[in-house]
């Protein structure tokens, strides 16, 4: 079974003669490449605009709203990994959205970060191994104003 590189890839080391880069084995290389997936945007990587994640174009919605569209982000995340993370098969995908709690005993601020959690099983093509990683997390956390102008 080959390793992979690691990322992020330091590419300058590449142009050595002997580059000394950290290698993975192929389960830790496909986490961190759908990882990578999961924390672009469309558009981000100039190459392959269909490259990214659906979720960054909802970053500012508020929970209800991202809750009604979580079998969309669903079915968006395995069509991506379908496409760019031909190493696995048979995919399936879950996404589970939260507000965490915010422990503030004076009652002071709103919670507005958002937690997304997205469960990946699938299995590993070249090995027919199981893959099925530590959920991916990821937190939203749009920008918010005193209105007041205190």
């Amino acid at each position: 079974m080959l390793e992979n590189y690691s990322l992020p890839l330091r590419c300058a080391e590449l142009t050595k003669k002997n580059p000394k880069l950290p290698k993975v084995k192929l389960h830790e290389s496909v986490r961190q490449h759908i990882s990578l997936i999961l924390i672009t945007r469309f558009g981000e990587y100039r190459c392959d605009p269909s490259y990214g994640c659906l979720l960054w174009e909802h970053d500012f919605e508020n929970l209800k709203a991202l809750d009604d569209k979580k079998h969309v982000f669903e079915k968006s995340i395995k069509e991506l990994l379908a496409r760019h993370e031909p190493r696995l098969t048979d995919t399936l995908v879950s996404v589970d959205i939260k507000e965490p709690d915010i422990k503030d005993p004076l009652k002071l601020t709103q919670k507005l970060r958002k937690r997304i959690e997205i469960r990946i099983k699938a299995r590993l093509l070249e090995t027919n191994q199981p893959f099925e990683p530590k959920p991916f997390i990821i937190y939203f956390s749009p920008v918010a104003t005193d209105a007041s102008g205190q």
